[in-house]
């Protein structure tokens, strides 16, 4: 209001304005000016960990830019019991704060609101919500990849899919979002796509799998074996098996809705398993007598992501939530782990024959572990990994994204794919071009 006083209706010079704002807050803001006025940068706050303490939780915000914050940010503490905003100073550098949590702690967004010019919104909340993006590799090489460019927008609805040697690809308009990332058939032939009304491709046209009339969408579950898909009914719940042509068999019931996408067969036996969407509990699902039957694979033992079976097919290998490793048979009980990362984890996925379980941990690294053997590995990929997928047993293909901030608050992304050996993990540039996608 001074500097409108003085000044009003003329010209002022950016000196002047700097020099009546530090008479009226006694502060030196040059520091502030030369950051924010005078030179380019990036403002860019994120979620960089978080740990349980005795009654509370430490969560640790990076400052992933180059850009100091003006002052105090808001953080968002989502909890069963409502939503406790507090207020923090994180510095140029950013800094770890302790908060008192009387519930469980279901989610942390930073600046929750959209207050601050934050360049990179995907990097803001725990857990983190990833950019709208799947990939899939087949054990034979072939690439699909489904990806949106802004991190706001909902599920893809593009898939390309590429060749083995990446000079030839196919792009897939399906007219709908997928929920789930695709999946490719044990023999790398078909591509299952996960979306409100399954689709089916096998190099031809997309084939949407037929609903049954008058009763409402199926969701794919996944591949029963190399030929057939199993889709899953909510209402009442049950099974049904579909093959290129259509319906295999009838409404055989299952014990829980399925999460999209979530079967995996057995390499040996006639069985699969897959994750109870509403439990979070793995299931395993027998085929091999008349109809098919359901039963717990652990009680109480929630899988964080992808699970699958050791080459013989005798046990499940995958992390659980509370980052525990369990090499299993399925059974009534419960395990002992074979080791605990100390941390939870989100999207853990597991190697085709169940010897490595890859999974990104608190601070945004791709890492990956040998069951039985207890190291944990860095992968070597530069950027930040958003999407990944194992290539067979042989490697990890990984999408990352370069995010670059485009007004109003949305946040836009540019793509690479990298392959890194599992013997290795050091991640080679891949000559596939995400952009195609769109």
């Amino acid at each position: 209001r001074k500097v409108q006083a003085i000044h009003g209706h003329s010209a002022v010079s950016y000196g002047a304005i700097r020099q009546e704002l530090e008479l009226a807050s006694g502060m030196d803001l040059a520091p502030f000016f030369n950051a924010w006025l005078e030179q380019p940068g990036r403002f860019d706050y994120a979620i960089g960990g978080l740990k349980s303490v005795p009654g509370g939780v430490r969560i640790v915000i990076d400052n992933a830019g180059d850009l100091p914050a003006p002052g105090e940010l808001d953080i968002a503490l989502v909890m069963d019991s409502g939503v406790d905003v507090r207020r923090v100073a994180p510095g140029a550098q950013g800094g770890a704060f302790v908060f008192s949590t009387a519930a469980p702690l279901r989610r942390v967004i930073l600046d929750p609101e959209f207050i601050t010019v934050d360049m990179n919104r995907a990097n803001n909340t725990w857990p983190r919500q990833g950019w709208p993006v799947f990939v899939a590799a087949s054990a034979d090489g072939r690439i699909a990849v489904a990806a949106k460019e802004e991190w706001c927008a909902a599920g893809p609805g593009r898939v390309a899919v590429w060749n083995a040697s990446g000079d030839a690809y196919q792009k897939l308009n399906l007219g709908q979002a997928l929920t789930a990332p695709p999946s490719w058939a044990p023999s790398g032939h078909a591509l299952l796509l996960a979306a409100h009304t399954p689709c089916w491709w096998d190099g031809g046209d997309v084939v949407v799998l037929p609903d049954e009339a008058g009763s409402g969408p199926w969701r794919a579950a996944g591949w029963k074996d190399a030929e057939t898909v199993m889709l899953a009914h909510s209402d009442p719940p049950r099974w049904r098996a579909f093959g290129r042509g259509g319906a295999l068999g009838g409404g055989a019931p299952c014990g829980a809705v399925p999460a999209p996408g979530s079967l995996v067969p057995n390499p040996v036996r006639g069985c699969a398993v897959y994750i109870a969407e509403d439990t979070g509990e793995a299931h395993v699902l027998d085929f091999e007598g008349p109809e098919p039957v359901d039963a717990l694979a652990a009680r109480g033992l929630r899988p964080a992501g992808h699970v699958g079976w050791t080459a013989d097919g005798q046990r499940l290998v995958f992390l659980d939530r509370q980052g525990r490793l369990f090499a299993m048979v399925p059974g009534p009980g419960t395990p002992e782990p074979q080791l605990e990362l100390g941390y939870a984890v989100q999207d853990a996925r597991v190697s085709g024959d169940g010897s490595r379980v890859a999974w990104i941990d608190p601070a945004g690294a791709l890492r990956v572990l040998e069951a039985g053997a207890g190291e944990k590995k860095y992968v070597d990929i530069p950027g930040e990994v958003v999407a990944y997928d194992w290539q067979g047993s042989e490697a990890l293909v990984c999408l990352t994204a370069t995010a670059e901030g485009a007004f109003p608050m949305r946040c836009h992304a540019r793509y690479a794919l990298w392959r890194a050996p599992a013997a290795t993990l050091r991640g080679e540039p891949m000559k596939i071009d995400p952009a195609r996608v769109h």
